[in-house]
């Protein structure tokens, strides 16, 4: 499971938001990976909240142009 939560550095509160899961997609032998469950979240957040100022902190797993790029285009 990934997800995307909020966070203030001011404050010790964290709120998640949206949880996504790593299942097998349909009819699929093997389970679906890590990856591809980020790049649906981000989606799933951006279009649930697109009034949310955002940023985006992820390992070198997720620092791949195709994610990385589609955060570009939030500004």
């Amino acid at each position: 499971m990934v997800a995307a939560s909020l966070v203030n550095p001011g404050t010790k509160a964290v709120f998640p938001l949206m949880p996504e899961l790593v299942t097998r997609a349909d009819g699929a032998a093997k389970n679906d990976c890590e990856a591809k469950a980020v790049a649906r979240l981000l989606l799933h957040v951006r279009r649930e909240h697109p009034h949310l100022a955002l940023t985006v902190l992820m390992d070198t797993l997720h620092g791949k142009a195709p994610k990385s790029g589609s955060c570009g285009s939030w500004a």
